[in-house]
């Protein structure tokens, strides 16, 4: 199955896979679900579709303290930024060092691993967005 992807994904133009954490399959999955980026008119918007914007817990007039993220969006699209955002928090530089200034700032690590996710969108909303292959900052 996954040559297969591979073989689909040959067909066409794909400038996500030359984001280094996202491999064929995933950049399959991503494109799946963004559709046509064009729809979306900031990473904000991306990021609901993606269901990792901020929110904060509503009830009549009580107002929670903790902002979580609203898991409103499409799971598969999370679920492929997590895969993705895991191992980057390991092997590339710049988020890995993004991971570790949430830790400092004694974030869970589950709360810093969504905000690698968040910064891996960005990457990919900027990619999508401007036809381009990825470039790492300071090249």
């Amino acid at each position: 199955m996954d040559a297969h992807i591979e073989y689909l994904m040959a067909q066409r133009e794909d400038f996500l896979s030359t984001i280094p954490e996202i491999s064929k399959v995933l950049a399959a999955t991503i494109t799946a679900q963004i559709g046509d980026i064009n729809r979306f008119e900031s990473p904000e918007k991306f990021a609901t579709l993606a269901g990792i914007a901020p929110t904060v817990f509503k009830i009549g007039k009580f107002i929670g303290t903790k902002i979580v993220i609203s898991k409103r969006g499409s799971p598969y699209l999370r679920r492929a930024l997590w895969m993705a955002a895991t191992p980057a928090m390991r092997t590339d530089p710049e988020l890995a060092a993004f991971y570790q200034r949430k830790l400092a700032e004694r974030k869970h690590p589950n709360t810093a691993l969504g905000a690698v996710c968040r910064s891996l969108l960005n990457r990919i909303y900027s990619v999508v967005k401007e036809q381009r292959p990825y470039q790492p900052r300071g090249i």
